[in-house]
């Protein structure tokens, strides 16, 4: 893995654990037909998405209703053809979408070479976006704009890499140091997909783990990759803050806040963090504030003012 990275299996792990989080499918895979006809689309660019990331990038840069073709797992307006996963393609679906571009995000083991003769046969121009760190999504938000533009369409290039820009200021914003974030002690970020289910801690070279970093806090998770932690091992971490992911965690996080008085323990279900692309940003925002917010907690629990 990349020291700094988002490994690719690691993506395929939180995207997974994301189908499972209530409310973060904007879709029914059940209700998808493979005899579903092609989505329509007014544009000549019609693009297939094959990663939850890319798409809500698509999203954010305003050209949805060019998409034709999604996974199951992507939240986009409007109807839009299910053509299957990277791991788990539907070809005679995404054949029936039919793409002019598709846009992939490489999973470790290399993209599906049918994929690749598909493109040949059809014509597709098929375009990689790897997303291994946050440099890696500020590099996709510009590389998605063009290789999206509608050459038909005058000045569309310029105004899709304009909307770009406007993402990555917005990421950068998010990603400046926050001036009180050393005052909250070593941080803990953890995702519980369920009641039952053992937490899932971003460590060393992934996303969140580098924007805990970024942002002028201290990772506890010292492991590499997404370690799986018990509630027995979380209460064991000597983190001074623990901030606990997804929707499904209340139980935990009362458990938490009875056995570690002296940490402080703080909840957000924001889906939009666990897809790593140009919407994850507003995630990103919540983060921040929420650990502005621990700031003030640790001030006022000192009894000073911030």
């Amino acid at each position: 893995m990349n020291a700094r990275g988002f490994s690719s299996l690691g993506v395929a792990r939180v995207a997974l654990v994301c189908a499972s989080l209530a409310g973060l499918l904007a879709c029914d895979p059940a209700s998808d037909q493979a005899s579903a006809p092609a989505t329509p689309s007014t544009h000549g660019v019609r693009i297939a998405s094959l990663s939850p990331g890319i798409t809500a990038t698509i999203v954010e840069l305003g050209a949805h209703e060019r998409l034709v073709g999604r996974t199951p797992w992507c939240q986009s307006p409007g109807e839009v053809a299910v053509v299957g996963t990277l791991l788990d393609l539907n070809a005679e679906a995404l054949v029936r979408a039919r793409p002019t571009v598709v846009l992939v995000q490489p999973p470790s083991q290399g993209v599906d070479p049918a994929i690749g003769a598909l493109a040949e046969q059809y014509g597709w121009t098929v375009t990689n976006f790897r997303i291994e760190s946050l440099g890696d999504v500020a590099a996709m938000v510009p590389g998605i704009a063009q290789a999206i533009a509608d050459p038909a369409l005058a000045h569309d290039r310029e105004k899709l890499l304009q909307r770009a820009s406007e993402i990555t200021a917005r990421l950068d914003e998010v990603l400046a140091p926050l001036a009180c974030a050393s005052e909250i002690g070593e941080v803990l970020l953890v995702l519980i997909s369920s009641e039952n289910a053992d937490a899932m801690a971003f460590g060393q070279g992934t996303y969140l783990g580098e924007f805990i970093e970024r942002i002028g806090a201290k990772n506890v998770a010292r492991t590499p990759g997404y370690p799986t932690l018990s509630t027995e091992a979380l209460m064991r971490t000597g983190a001074a803050t623990i901030i606990v992911l997804g929707g499904h965690a209340s139980d935990v996080v009362t458990r938490l806040r009875i056995a570690l008085p002296q940490t402080l323990i703080l909840a957000l279900d924001s889906p939009q963090l666990l897809q790593p692309g140009g919407g994850m940003i507003h995630g990103l925002a919540q983060l921040r504030a929420l650990i502005a917010h621990a700031c003030e907690l640790r001030v006022k629990d000192a009894g000073g003012s911030p």
